[in-house]
């Protein structure tokens, strides 16, 4: 059985404060991606699962339709140093529900979230940290939160480009899982955005799954 939590807003007019990146620097306004929009991704995770610890490592692409507040990603799955290959993760933010999906053996598993979605927005409650320069040219804007619920409570820290495009996100935290209380340290990296969805039959999910 595999877990995973693959991840999970309006403007407020900046203001000059301090903040730990920069000494003086004008707070933007939190944003959000377009509407439809995909991208390569690569996350790694460690898991604690009621004591046992668990790493998983995913390399693939994922499709975000914030519209309709569902995602899906395609690509390896690691857990443990076994590879599972042309896995597919379908989350549906509205009906709380994830479907992990394995193509090949055509199986899937239906699973409650336990995590908090992502979106690719700067969630609201966010404090600004400041402006970064990545390799030698490439400036991001980093965040920093909380996301508590009654069934989870971590702490965020993500990188955005000046005009909100997501590029890393660094998640910690615990949840109380329907597998059991989770403890979870997450690394997300995007690359090759691409605004826009052709074909939205990614989203659909398989008739071997219990709806």
């Amino acid at each position: 059985m595999y877990k995973s939590c693959i991840l999970g807003l309006f403007t407020l007019l900046g203001v000059v404060a301090a903040n730990p990146l920069n000494n003086q620097i004008t707070i933007p306004p939190k944003c959000c991606p377009p509407e439809l929009y995909q991208s390569d991704v690569r996350l790694t995770q460690g898991l604690s699962i009621s004591g046992q610890g668990m790493g998983q490592y995913l390399s693939g692409h994922w499709w975000f339709d914030r519209r309709n507040k569902r995602n899906a990603y395609e690509g390896i799955l690691i857990i443990n140093g076994k590879e599972l290959p042309n896995m597919k993760f379908i989350q549906d933010n509205v009906a709380k529900k994830q479907y992990n999906i394995n193509k090949a053996a055509r199986t899937c598993q239906v699973q409650e979230q336990a995590f908090p979605p992502f979106d690719g927005c700067v969630p609201e409650g966010s404090k600004f940290l400041g402006q970064e320069t990545l390799g030698r040219d490439f400036i991001v804007n980093s965040w920093r939160g909380e996301m508590q619920s009654d069934t989870y409570n971590f702490t965020f820290e993500e990188t955005f480009t000046p005009d909100c495009i997501p590029v890393t996100i660094a998640l910690q935290g615990e949840a109380n899982a329907d597998w059991g209380k989770t403890g979870l340290s997450s690394s997300l990296r995007f690359s090759s955005f691409r605004e826009g969805i052709r074909d939205m039959s990614v989203f659909d999910i398989p008739d071997y799954c219990q709806k």
